[in-house]
């Protein structure tokens, strides 16, 4: 998942034009699970709580409006949050209505809504900044839905791809094509991010290999 959001970020860098979203950022999942492991302790104290640089250095800077995020559920169900930090609203998309339920969400979300507003006032350093919780948005209707949990990974990436291009038309991201989708996103991977020729870190290209070991192959 890692590997994928830093080919999104490095178009995003390249290819600003396509990118409508000029304010968003990218992040990955170690941002949400820094916040589950101080959240009882900032719970405790938040006004004075500070946070660490697992928070502050991810980008996040006074001109970024949008924050997309995937989050992993249930150790294999994956949903894309995008923080709105003008609108004050996490809106979920849930590609997995089947797997888990609105009220399983709002248990995992709440802790977020909380908490980032603190984390923004820290880092923008602006102390008239209202704290109060993040609303909450559960987007599934018009979302495709996945028939296996193990797709969930790959659609979420696409989601937050399409969202931030603002790629309204999403018939295409189906069952029916994830197979394609699926190592297209391999494929462009190994070609755009490890490929020898790149100076990636060699954790990176460990990464690349675990996830997408039939690229690496010598059979």
């Amino acid at each position: 998942m890692e590997a994928a959001l830093e080919l999104l970020r490095m178009r995003k860098k390249q290819n600003p034009l396509l990118f409508m979203n000029k304010s968003a950022l990218m992040v990955g999942e170690s941002f949400l699970n820094a916040i589950d492991e101080i959240y009882v302790i900032f719970a405790d104290d938040k006004d004075g709580f500070q946070f660490g640089t697992e928070f502050t250095s991810h980008g996040i800077e006074t001109n970024i409006r949008i924050i997309y995020t995937p989050l992993r559920i249930k150790y294999k169900c994956w949903i894309a949050l995008i923080f709105h930090l003008v609108k004050r609203n996490i809106t979920i998309l849930n590609c997995a209505t089947s797997k888990i339920s609105k009220e399983q969400l709002n248990t995992y979300i709440g802790a977020y809504a909380h908490t980032i507003p603190y984390i923004i006032r820290q880092i923008t350093q602006d102390d008239m900044m209202v704290i109060s919780p993040f609303s909450i948005q559960i987007e599934s209707k018009e979302v495709p839905q996945v028939a296996k949990i193990a797709d969930t990974c790959v659609f979420v990436l696409k989601l937050i791809e399409c969202h931030s291009m603002r790629i309204k038309d999403l018939t295409k991201l189906s069952e029916e094509n994830i197979g394609d989708i699926r190592f297209k996103l391999a494929a462009d991977l190994f070609s755009e991010l490890l490929a020898p020729d790149r100076r990636w870190s060699k954790d990176a290209q460990r990464r690349g290999k675990e996830t997408f070991p039939f690229l690496f192959s010598n059979h």
